[in-house]
């Protein structure tokens, strides 16, 4: 009978300790589902990349639906002046470096790639650098790494060796 009880009262415990840890324990979750999912997301919609804000939210496009914004003119000079004051400013963001080398005749064809780059993307800075024996050449300003990447891949056609580089780059204006 002294076997019994104490085999009802160990049952009963471990019973209790199980449940108690089942309630601590938090659930295992599978998250490859979830990383999955995300891969094809795309993070930044390129239509807005560079885009002033208040124009988009005023521009209406057929099948989409319209914001109304009522605010003071005010703020719009605000920010206006916000971008003046700081557009000689630096910022930690990404470019594409479209050309890189250190032959003979790299300083011409860096400038020739830099030209030929300004006349195709007119809206898009290119900055010639030469860090010694390097002439290079890296295009926009970009945020992310994502932005940078999703044009490099744009124009991988074009400019073949492409690739995203981490720099400076200049505070973004409209």
């Amino acid at each position: 009978m002294n076997r019994l009880s104490i085999a009802i009262t160990v049952l009963l415990l471990s019973a209790a300790t199980m449940a108690q840890a089942q309630n601590i324990i938090p659930p295992v979750v599978d998250t490859t589902a979830i990383l999955e999912a995300r891969v094809d997301e795309q993070i930044v919609d390129p239509d807005y990349v560079g885009k002033d804000i208040f124009t988009l939210l005023a521009t209406h496009k057929t099948g989409q639906g319209k914001v109304t914004i009522h605010q003071s003119d005010a703020l719009r000079v605000a920010m206006d002046r916000h971008i003046a004051r700081n557009s000689d400013r630096k910022i930690s963001g990404y470019r594409v470096r479209i050309f890189f080398d250190n032959s003979q005749t790299a300083r011409t064809r860096s400038a020739s790639v830099a030209a030929s780059f300004r006349a195709r993307y007119p809206g898009i800075r290119a900055y010639e650098n030469y860090t010694n024996p390097y002439f290079k050449v890296t295009v926009g300003d970009f945020r992310t790494q994502a932005e940078a990447q999703d044009f490099a891949d744009q124009i991988t056609g074009i400019y073949h060796s492409a690739f995203v580089v981490r720099e400076s780059i200049n505070y973004p204006i409209r």
